[in-house]
């Protein structure tokens, strides 16, 4: 750091010393100063005003004396600064006293911002005590963060300038003229593919972009465009007759041969060899000839004759055959199908055989000239076997049932005697079983081709009438009791303790002659009234 010294007489001049330490870095300036001051009045209007020692101070024409000047500021482009540039002032927090800068108190550990048009690319600011009492020594920095001239360019890459394009008159990349020539035999038109060439020039150009200053870069470049395109011709074709060149070749026979024609009939034969020919197309624009091609063919050179034919005229023609006849006896003869047995009603039978049967054949022959026929060779006998499909109707008879034999198994003759009573005329069944027998007749017209039995069993009743045999049973009364209303039940536990039955007499009406059964059991029937209070006993018995 340069120290700045204000030295103070006390006169009306003030002279200030000045060393600043400059610090640079892409057009960034750092400044820093000492300032000292000493505390002192100064006179003026005749000594009637005491001036102090932090008002500006200037000299008798009219300059600060105290003051902070830069050097001649350049930017990186080496140009001097010019424009108002925007500059820091930095006062340490330890500085003892604040400062002014243009007017703008700065008190330390503050920052004063602002902004000045540079005289000749230097920075001048009037610097000096905030107060006349402040006495000592501070350090300060003067920042300016960026140069800037009107003198320098920045150039950046800008919008080239281009001519109108314009046919260059040249064509390339031509394409194949098509259809071709050789596909061709009459006018046509043909077309093709190829590139307009279009040229245009370019201008690079760069522009400034501190003041828009545009400048060109470097020479026109010729730029170019391939544009497609087509182009046609109209071609006439024309071609001359065919002329035969080199000798006959790839002859063939004379046909049809005589060997197919029958004898006796003639035949019209042909020779055929090969004869090459050519001509030639000629396709012209407007006079110009563009091409020729060869167009080959091979034709056919045809010679006539007429020969009598060599074939036979005899050929083999359907033989003369005789009625197929039986001979020998039929054999592999199957069943009759459906079988009889079983068969209810009328039906239809089928059965198959072997059957051989022979025929004449003779050989013969036709003239294909003359149509004749002729035999040929010994009489033949062919044997063959045929299958023999038969059938006949079955007529199916049954007769009545008739009995075969006595009944068997018979059991007793119900009611027996002895329980119908004695006198009594009734009719006793008897259960008996019967064999019974009929038979199936089957015929095939009148002929009788076979019977069948069918047996069968039956349950027979034959009936008969008898005479009854079994005494008669009565109810006989033994005895009549009576009891009190109340004691009716004990009476009957009396009659049940006997081991007798209690018959109700509104259920059962018991009653003396009555017809009983069993005999002989010990029975006791006995007839209950209620409310009249009594019962009466009775046996079973003759």
């Amino acid at each position: 750091m340069g120290p700045i010294n204000l030295w103070m007489p006390k006169t009306t001049s003030m002279k200030l010393y000045s060393s600043p330490t400059v610090s640079r870095s892409k057009s960034v300036f750092i400044l820093c100063y000492s300032l000292f001051t000493v505390q002192s009045s100064f006179a003026a209007n005749q000594g009637s005003t005491t001036l102090p020692s932090d008002t500006y101070l200037q000299n008798s024409k009219g300059m600060s004396i105290g003051y902070f000047r830069s050097e001649v500021l350049r930017t990186d482009q080496n140009n001097v600064a010019t424009g108002e540039h925007d500059y820091e002032i930095r006062l340490p927090a330890n500085a003892l006293f604040a400062i002014k800068v243009d007017g703008q108190e700065v008190k330390p550990g503050e920052t004063f911002n602002s902004s000045k048009t540079l005289n000749n690319g230097i920075l001048s600011l009037d610097i000096a005590p905030l107060r006349k009492k402040d006495i000592g020594k501070v350090e300060y920095e003067v920042y300016i963060p960026s140069l800037y001239s009107i003198d320098d360019r920045f150039w950046e890459v800008f919008d080239p300038t281009y001519t109108k394009w314009l046919d260059s008159g040249q064509n390339v990349e031509h394409e194949s003229w098509l259809p071709p020539l050789a596909q061709q035999m009459t006018d046509f038109t043909q077309t093709r593919k190829y590139k307009d060439v279009y040229t245009r020039e370019r201008q690079d150009r760069d522009k400034d972009t501190n003041v828009g200053e545009i400048r060109n870069h470097g020479d026109p470049v010729t730029e170019y465009d391939y544009r497609p395109n087509t182009e046609s011709r109209d071609v006439k074709a024309s071609v001359d007759a065919y002329v035969n060149t080199g000798e006959l070749h790839d002859c063939g026979d004379w046909v049809p041969p005589a060997s197919e024609t029958y004898e006796g009939l003639s035949v019209d034969q042909t020779f055929t060899c090969q004869q090459d020919q050519t001509r030639t197309w000629t396709y012209k624009v407007g006079s110009y000839v563009i091409g020729t091609h060869p167009q080959l063919q091979s034709i056919d050179d045809i010679k006539y004759r007429t020969v009598p034919g060599t074939k036979n005229p005899w050929l083999s023609t359907a033989s003369a055959f005789g009625e197929w006849s039986n001979t020998g006896e039929p054999y592999q003869i199957s069943s009759w199908e459906p079988p009889i047995v079983a068969q209810t009603a009328n039906f239809t039978q089928s059965r198959s055989y072997k059957q051989n049967q022979t025929r004449t054949e003779q050989k013969q022959q036709k003239n294909a000239v003359t149509g004749e026929i002729r035999s040929v060779g010994e009489l033949k006998y062919p044997i063959k076997a045929v299958t023999v499909n038969q059938q006949r109707t079955i007529a199916v008879s049954v007769s009545g049932w008739s009995n075969s034999g006595s009944a068997y198994n018979c059991g007793a003759w119900t009611p027996a005697a002895n329980t119908v009573s004695s006198g009594t005329r009734f009719t006793q069944t008897q259960g008996c079983t019967q064999m019974q027998v009929r038979t199936w007749s089957y015929k095939d017209g009148s002929t009788v081709i076979t019977t069948r039995p069918e047996n069968r069993t039956v349950s027979l009743s034959p009936n008969r009438s008898a005479v009854g045999t079994k005494s008669t049973l009565r109810l006989v009364k033994t005895g009549s009791y009576h009891t009190y209303r109340g004691e009716l039940s004990y009476e009957l536990s009396f009659a049940r303790e006997d081991g007798d039955t209690i018959v109700n007499s509104s259920a059962y009406d018991s009653q003396a002659g009555k017809a009983c059964s069993p005999e002989g059991h010990g029975y006791t029937y006995y007839t209950i009234k209620d409310p009249n209070a009594y019962f009466a006993l009775y046996k079973c018995q003759r």
